[in-house]
C-alpha cells in the first residue's frame, strides 16, 4: 500500500496526521565521495553528487553551494568542539546535539 499517495485506510487507522505531515525526501545532496545508500525501494529520491554536471538545475546548483559553505564548519565542529561522536540516543538526541553544538559555535563567534 503507497500511503504517500493518499490511498484509503489511513483514515480509519487514526494514522491521518503522521502521514499528512510526513517530509517526503526528494534529494539528496553529497560529496563526492559517496557510494550509495541503503534506502528501502519505495522511498524513491535522487543523489546529486559534487562534480555532477547533468542534470542539474539551478536550484541544485544553489544547494551545491550552501552544502560546499557549511561543510568547513562541520568540520570544525567536529574537530575542535568534541561533536565527532554523538553519545546521545535515538532521533531526539541526534537533534539535541546537533541544537547544542551550533548554539556553542554561535557563543564563540559571538566571543570572539
Amino acid at each position: 500500500m503507497n500511503l504517500i499517495k493518499g490511498e484509503r485506510g489511513v483514515e480509519e487507522r487514526g494514522q491521518s496526521w503522521r502521514w499528512r505531515h510526513r517530509t517526503v525526501l526528494d534529494r539528496c545532496i553529497a560529496d563526492a565521495g559517496y557510494r550509495g545508500h541503503n534506502a528501502p525501494p519505495e522511498h524513491k529520491f535522487k543523489v546529486y553528487t559534487s562534480g555532477q554536471k547533468r542534470r542539474v538545475t539551478p536550484q541544485i546548483k544553489r544547494e551545491f553551494k550552501r552544502h560546499a559553505a557549511i561543510e568547513p564548519v562541520i568540520g570544525h565542529l567536529k574537530e575542535h568542539h568534541r561533536i565527532g561522536r554523538n553519545y546521545l540516543a535515538h532521533a531526539s538526541g541526534d537533534a539535541i546535539n546537533a541544537v547544542l553544538a551550533a548554539a556553542g559555535y554561535n557563543f564563540r563567534r559571538l566571543v570572539a
